[in-house]
């Protein structure tokens, strides 16, 4: 087998490229950037915060009006809708609550069995396995440029590296197994959205072919502004990504999963954030209960869907995060099957490693490690806090 690389390289011998990322963001008004694991990245960072808010939708029709404090008896038109709406509901609140417990739970031990293999490739020079390949690697061709060449020192570390190289194989085909089975969970959980988003679609429909042609465009408008939330959203990912900062997150009806990290911290972005939501209340606001009812309800609807619209995208992109990592993997299992069937078959290249190079290639596992570590302590921070958008804009407001 030929390695994807050569040997002299130090691609060779270093994390794969697509293991992690530059995000760059905004933070307090000042551009900041930073290198993370792919697996953080805001498409796949936006995916577990969508499927920990979908955990708090309604699944039943008394939850849902106690939710958005309305009284479905004055709008029986528009009342007839939400047992379809509470019923998608209810299963965006299944297959949420199973990517949480099974597949997110899944990315976080793939996540642990990388920072184990980053551990033993990198460590120090007396225990990282990539520092006894290259050792055994220099001491095979030093062995064999002698005079007569001495095989016993040839055999003992072309043994070495059979060793060696084995025991890491076994890991990487582990990563790539473990990538491809998440593959086909996010996948699975990308067609169940689908199937919500169309029928959140189909009963928003319904919803509004009842509702006059005022209220209609009061809707509209409505949309409009969530739309500029949603951005605004996928933005703060980015910020909160790029920053290293701590991410915080608040689940409220009406608005689902906002950032919850105060103006005195995230600076004017947070405001901005503030402002749109504070206009979308202001849209809904009514002294009629009956218009009041109707307007929480379709609002609530379009704002699902269009949440469930916008992840669709993202979630194919947490599929090509973890297909980077994979392929990754699948390119480091080709090399070090190389290196174990040269050692297998003397043919083992004329290759030889200075004590720098070997330094830079731990201390590129290292640097490695700290970015995959980072992604498992940041894990589950993405869950959001319930809270009324009252106590929202006082929290953010801080």
């Amino acid at each position: 087998m030929l390695p994807n690389s050569d040997p002299h390289s130090k691609a060779f011998w270093s994390p794969d490229p697509g293991f992690t990322q530059l995000i760059q963001g905004n933070w307090n008004g000042k551009p900041v950037e930073k290198e993370v694991l792919t697996l953080s990245s805001p498409p796949v960072q936006n995916t577990s915060v969508y499927a920990f808010g979908n955990i708090f939708l309604s699944t039943t029709r008394d939850d849902y009006a106690r939710e958005l404090n309305i009284d479905l008896s004055i709008i029986p038109d528009i009342a007839s809708q939400v047992d379809e709406l509470v019923k998608a509901y209810g299963q965006a609140n299944a297959d949420s609550t199973a990517f949480r417990d099974t597949t997110w739970k899944s990315l976080v031990d793939l996540s642990g069995k990388i920072y184990n293999f980053t551990k033993i490739a990198g460590g120090t020079v007396e225990s990282s396995y990539y520092a006894a390949i290259m050792q055994s690697l220099n001491d095979y061709n030093t062995a064999k440029k002698k005079s007569p060449p001495d095989t016993g020192k040839m055999k003992e570390a072309a043994e070495a590296i059979v060793e060696f190289t084995e025991d890491l194989l076994t890991r990487t085909a582990e990563l790539v197994a473990s990538g491809k089975a998440l593959i086909l969970a996010v996948d699975e959980f990308n067609s169940s959205i689908y199937s919500m988003w169309a029928s959140l679609n189909s009963t928003l429909e319904d919803i509004k072919r009842r509702l006059d042609p005022v209220e209609v465009r009061n809707l509209s408008i409505i949309n409009g502004l969530q739309k500029t939330s949603s951005d605004q959203r996928v933005e703060y990912h980015y910020d909160v990504i790029a920053s290293g900062e701590g991410a915080s997150y608040a689940r409220c009806p009406l608005f689902g999963v906002l950032p919850a990290t105060p103006t005195s911290a995230y600076g004017p972005r947070a405001s901005a954030i503030k402002n749109v939501i504070q206009t979308i209340e202001n849209e809904i606001k009514t002294d009629d209960k009956k218009v009041l009812a109707a307007r929480r309800v379709a609002t609530d609807a379009q704002q699902v869907m269009e949440d469930t619209y916008a992840v669709r995208e993202l979630i194919l992109g947490t599929s090509a995060a973890i297909k980077a990592i994979q392929v990754g993997w699948e390119r480091i299992g080709t090399d070090l099957q190389y290196l174990h069937d040269a050692a297998k078959g003397n043919t083992i290249p004329d290759v030889e490693f200075d004590k720098d190079f070997i330094l830079q290639t731990i201390d590129g596992w290292k640097q490695f490690g700290t970015s995959v570590d980072a992604f498992r302590e940041a894990a589950y921070t993405g869950q959001p806090e319930p809270m009324t958008v009252d106590q929202w804009i006082e929290k953010i407001g801080q």
